[in-house]
């Protein structure tokens, strides 16, 4: 990605794409099921995909989390600024949901192999910040 803007606004359709088809894919199975087991471990490998595809070699995911609301969506989450220090970068967004809730987040990212990856995805909460890549 040539700039850090572009590298976030692509990882929030493909976060939001991935919510989605996860959402479709476990929707009206139970929760308790081998098929439900299955298609979370797809939802999984599919993450595992967009991290690589995206971010750092150095990132290691959390735990994948989807739903109704997805944290990113290319709708709601807007870019409010972009800081570039030669080969490190933070871009701070929010996202403003249907019923007016903002949720704030910061993207850290760097050049690796030329393009832009991100490295780091903190949910901001007041003063607090919270990793949730």
């Amino acid at each position: 990605m040539d700039t850090p803007s572009k590298t976030v606004r692509t990882f929030i359709a493909a976060y939001y794409a991935w919510n989605e088809a996860s959402n479709k894919r476990t929707g009206a199975l139970d929760p308790s099921s081998s098929e439900h087991r299955t298609a979370m471990e797809a939802a999984g490998i599919d993450y595992d995909g967009l991290i690589h595809k995206l971010c750092l070699s150095s990132v290691v995911r959390q735990g994948i989390a989807f739903g109704d609301r997805p944290s990113h969506h290319p709708g709601q989450e807007i870019i409010d600024s972009e800081a570039v220090s030669l080969d490190t970068a933070i871009v701070r967004t929010r996202n403003v949901g249907p019923d007016g809730f903002v949720a704030k987040y910061e993207y850290y990212l760097a050049k690796e192999a030329g393009e832009w990856r991100i490295g780091s995805l903190l949910y901001v909460d007041g003063e607090n910040k919270y990793e949730c890549l």
